[in-house]
């Protein structure tokens, strides 16, 4: 029956369309009486009249937000709700016609629209992207124009993305005795594209020697995830591995040392055979760590003292009980004589044997 902006009523009878005025609505008539019709036309005009005022007759008050505060989502991406705020003036009406502007005002990123023009209702919105940079302190300032502008804020709070690659955070190139846990923990961050750390995901960690613990972890609010590696008995170089579905694996190395291990005699020591020919029982050593594991994969070498005849292998490898043996040929010359074993320059152990006089029968 009337339209917020231009006339307050229309033709009805004996009624003649008024105007809508600032703070009321003139009406003219014809010489008859008003209609009952036109009557309520009129009743409703002074009550619409008085709700939306017209554009341009009035100053924005007030700016009110009607929509999209407090979001959050993924960093780089537009909020799910576009920003929408209200144009009121001093009495508290809504104001069409007038010119918003949205800036952003902390976090980055951007709006679709810089400024945009109030509706009927005095609505104006914009669409929100968020900065790169994961933060809950996201602000956009929204703004009216004229001689005295007013403002609002509207906040958001930009999460991680999902995550885009494993980064090595602590833990690499470490080295322990056979059995021991390597020093630091093993550590790894999540990130998302823009370098974000993603918080909450699952890392699964395995290892190709010892024990890893947990096998699963989740990342904390810094994106780290960490787990405690037990090399094996074994020595040598080893790997553990940490993975995150749907991207790269990161992988770290690790090797044993044999510092403060020590290589005990077990069999062969104290033989005696005639010259030029082996001892009866073979040299035989095993190698313990300092936690008193036996330590398998080792090399043992094996040497002769001066004029004490020959050994073979020269060197061997220690089995899974930690053993490792050798076979010593008698010199051609009688006498005492001595066999080392040793690994790694860290450990050794030495044999005693007599040549006896005249070769074996």
């Amino acid at each position: 029956m009337f339209r917020t902006a231009g006339a307050c009523v229309r033709r009805h009878g004996s009624c003649i369309a008024g105007r809508c005025a600032e703070g009321g609505c003139a009406i003219t008539r014809q010489s008859k009486p008003l209609s009952r019709a036109c009557v309520a036309i009129v009743a409703g005009l002074a009550v619409a009249c008085d709700f939306v005022t017209p554009p341009g007759k009035s100053t924005v008050a007030s700016l009110a937000t009607v929509a999209g505060d407090h979001q959050s989502g993924p960093v780089g991406q537009v909020l799910p709700q576009p920003i929408e705020v209200q144009a009121l003036d001093a009495g508290g009406r809504p104001l069409p016609g007038q010119t918003i502007a949205f800036a952003v005002a902390a976090g980055g990123g951007s709006v679709d629209s810089a400024t945009a023009t109030t509706n009927d209702s005095g609505i104006a919105l914009t669409h929100w992207t968020l900065g790169t940079a994961a933060a809950d302190s996201e602000a956009l300032q929204v703004s009216s124009g004229g001689s005295s502008p007013v403002s609002v804020t509207v906040t958001a709070t930009a999460d991680a993305g999902n995550p885009s690659a494993m980064q090595k955070a602590a833990g690499d190139n470490q080295s322990a005795a056979p059995g021991g846990a390597v020093p630091d923990s093993l550590a790894v961050k999540l990130v998302d594209q823009y370098g974000n750390p993603v918080p909450g995901a699952t890392i699964t960690w395995s290892t190709s020697s010892g024990s890893i613990s947990p096998r699963q972890d989740q990342t904390d609010g810094n994106g780290v995830a960490r787990a405690a590696w037990v090399l094996g008995t074994q020595a040598g170089s080893f790997s553990a591995t940490a993975s995150h579905s749907g991207i790269a694996p990161v992988t770290f190395s690790a090797g044993t040392s044999l510092d403060g291990s020590t290589l005990t005699k077990t069999g062969g020591d104290g033989q005696s055979a005639p010259v030029g020919t082996a001892l009866p029982q073979p040299l035989v050593v095993q190698l313990h760590s300092p936690s008193g594991a036996a330590v398998q994969g080792a090399s043992v070498s094996w040497t002769t003292g001066a004029n004490g005849g020959s050994i073979t292998p020269a060197s061997s490898t220690t089995d899974g009980n930690g053993q490792a043996q050798a076979t010593w040929t008698m010199p051609g010359t009688a006498g005492a004589v001595t066999a080392t074993a040793a690994v790694a320059g860290q450990a050794s152990a030495t044999f005693t044997a007599t040549a006896t006089a005249g070769a074996a029968a």
